[in-house]
């Protein structure tokens, strides 16, 4: 969380390929989600190389270019790691 902001981070989040379609994936941003509510957090946003479609399909993000969203030493992590991560975001 970056709580000066009201925003927070989605990252790390990791279901195994023998798990997938069993609702893991969606409990966890699930439980995530309602952290970041219980915390007065406005905005989660997620930077992904791999996931974009199952963030915007099944779980309601959507792509922004908008990086004043970002806390500032976040955003210039992301600018130099040339990874060309998206950003997702999902108010809340």
């Amino acid at each position: 969380p970056h709580s000066e902001e009201k925003t927070a981070e989605l990252a790390c989040i990791h279901v195994k390929k023998d798990h997938e379609n069993q609702g893991y994936g969606r409990a966890l941003v699930g439980f995530l989600e309602q952290k970041a509510k219980n915390l007065k957090i406005n905005n989660l946003f997620v930077l992904s190389t791999q996931t974009t479609e199952y963030f915007t399909t099944r779980l309601a993000y959507r792509e922004s270019m908008d990086l004043e969203m970002m806390p500032f030493e976040r955003r210039l992590k992301w600018e130099q790691n040339g990874r060309n991560a998206r950003i997702l975001v999902k108010e809340i």
